[in-house]
This record gives structure tokens, C-alpha cells and sequence, in this order.
């Protein structure tokens, strides 16, 4: 999570499989977000607002909750998996999203989904709720190289496991979203070694 602060990013979704972790995290990190991932003490926000050129951008997430309780049981018995808090409760995404929408879109201009749904799931929720502007997916589905358009809400992927970065271009006229490019970066092999970064991998646990 250093590293992704480090490397400018200013806020990441909690996906099912963070869970056991949350708690241990460092404060030197990029802002967590779910808007469905319920608990008593939460390390993470809802949403985040974002003021750029005058544009405020609504930045929210979504945790996975299909076949989430399956899933959390076996990160309780997997080999030191960290203690997932009896307090969290993962909500229906769409439900969620239906009920805090008109509050979101109070807030800014433009509404940002970090989803961790993934696949069929993020084309369901932008065709349920029309009113989104941009979902961007993460999880090992095929990235998404042209953006798709469901509505009038765009939908990208990067590449499974920082293979590529992904770099949006948005369009904005009267603070509300005309247009997208998108482009991927691949992160290859023959890139210029971080040594700094190397060295941090190498001292952590193994």
C-alpha cells in the first residue's frame, strides 16, 4: 500500500480479498473506498470528492458480494490470513448504489466507480443504475481496450495485476461528460528496473 502512494495513486476500491488485512495497514497509504462494505470502525471512506479545473469528481467504490461469505470463510482458515472483524458486512452493490446515487451526484459533476465486481457484474450496474459516468473494473477478467459504453456510463479495465496502467482521457463540457479515450500502458519486462521498489519487495516477509 506504500507503494501505491508512492506512486500517485489517490485512492484504491477494498476488494473481498483486503478483508483480512484492513486492519494492519499503514497510515501511509492512498484512500480506501467502498461504498457497500459496512463495519463498526471502518478504515475506509465511502467516497471522495476530487476538485479538478473546477470539475468535482465523485470517486466511489464497490466490494464484491457475490459468494462473498463463501469466500471469507476461506480466508479465515488460510495460513496467516489476518482477522476479518465480525462487524463487516458486504451489501448488495446495486441496491446500495440505487439508494446513494442521488446523494453522489450532489455532491459533483462526475460520478467515478472503482468496481470490484468485475466481468458481467459492472455492465448490470451501469444498465441498473443509469447515472454513473465511468466504471473502471479490476479482477482477472481481459482488459478493456476501447471503452465501452452502456448508456451514457463508460466502462474500462487495465490490465490483471498491474500488467498495464490504464490512461482516461475525459471529455467535459458544461461539467458533464462527452467523451472518453483510453489508452494502456504495458508495464514489459525491458522497463528501466526501480531499485528502490526491488529493494522493498525484497524485505518484505516472506
Amino acid at each position: 500500500m506504500e507503494t501505491y502512494k508512492d506512486m500517485g495513486y489517490n485512492a484504491v476500491a477494498v476488494g473481498t480479498m483486503d478483508l483480512p488485512y484492513l486492519s494492519s495497514l499503514p497510515d501511509k497509504r492512498p484512500l480506501l473506498l467502498s461504498l457497500n462494505l459496512q463495519a463498526e470502525k471502518p478504515v475506509w471512506r465511502p467516497y471522495e470528492v476530487f476538485e479538478l479545473k473546477g470539475i468535482k469528481v465523485v470517486v466511489t467504490a464497490l466490494t464484491q458480494a457475490a459468494g462473498a461469505g463463501d469466500l471469507i470463510s476461506v480466508l479465515q482458515t488460510a495460513k496467516n490470513p489476518g482477522r476479518i472483524p465480525d462487524s463487516y458486512k458486504i451489501l448488495d452493490p446495486v441496491t446500495v448504489f440505487k439508494e446513494q446515487l442521488p446523494m453522489l451526484k450532489a455532491k459533483g459533476d462526475i460520478v467515478i466507480v472503482l468496481s470490484n465486481l468485475g466481468g458481467t457484474a459492472d455492465f448490470e450496474l451501469a444498465q441498473n443504475v443509469p447515472g454513473i459516468d465511468l466504471i473502471i473494473e479490476s479482477g482477472p477478467m481481459p482488459p478493456i481496450n476501447t471503452p465501452k459504453q452502456v448508456g451514457n456510463t463508460y466502462i474500462l479495465k487495465a490490465h490483471n495485476k498491474g500488467q498495464s496502467i490504464g490512461v482516461a482521457t475525459l471529455s467535459i463540457s458544461d461539467k458533464k461528460l462527452t467523451g472518453l479515450t483510453n489508452r494502456l500502458e504495458i508495464l514489459a519486462s525491458d522497463l528501466p528496473v526501480d531499485e528502490a521498489l526491488e529493494r522493498r519487495i525484497e524485505a518484505l516477509p516472506k
